[in-house]
């Protein structure tokens, strides 16, 4: 514990040298209690010099100010990395237009859509702002273009979401 910067710190870390995505495993034991916390995992991203952000992409549903239930699909435009890395999603939620508090954060997601279950927490009756970050292979990040909102209302009727493709060899 760093009583200074109120935080605490790995010191001595090491094996993180070459750039890329890390994923980091790891849990707290009380030193006084010996009682030990769940396993927790972090993602830890080194830079890579000259790398470029990935580009701009819209969010497409829910559409800003529509009512939808607690249970809903996100939906947004992919982005597509300059340096051709690979990419990831996050997802944020919050009751907040500042994001000053999460309702709800999902990383690490591979596709352009998201379904919000019963996990993700939602209050009926309530107001909700989501944006989404696409997220390269060495940490460089881009927002979606803009933030939007939604109001939950389970009273209305459940509707359906299919996400398929389809080819035709003709």
């Amino acid at each position: 514990y760093n009583p200074v910067q109120n935080r605490y710190e790995w010191n001595s870390v090491s094996g993180f040298a070459a750039p890329g995505t890390y994923q980091i495993f790891f849990f707290a034991r009380d030193d006084v209690t010996g009682n030990e916390s769940s396993l927790k995992q972090a993602i830890l991203y080194k830079a890579d010099a000259g790398n470029q952000a990935p580009g701009a992409f819209d969010l497409l549903v829910p559409s800003d100010g529509s009512e939808t239930r607690t249970v809903l699909m996100l939906d947004w435009d992919d982005s597509a990395d300059p340096d051709g890395d690979p990419l990831t999603y996050t997802v944020e939620i919050s009751e907040s237009a500042s994001f000053s508090t999460l309702a709800h954060r999902t990383e690490r997601l591979t596709a352009s859509y998201y379904l919000a279950g019963n996990d993700a927490g939602l209050k009926d009756l309530t107001t909700y702002y989501w944006r989404v970050l696409a997220v390269d292979y060495y940490g460089a990040s881009t927002q979606s273009s803009q933030v939007r909102h939604f109001y939950t209302d389970n009273t209305n009727l459940m509707t359906g979401w299919m996400n398929g493709r389809a080819y035709n060899a003709a």
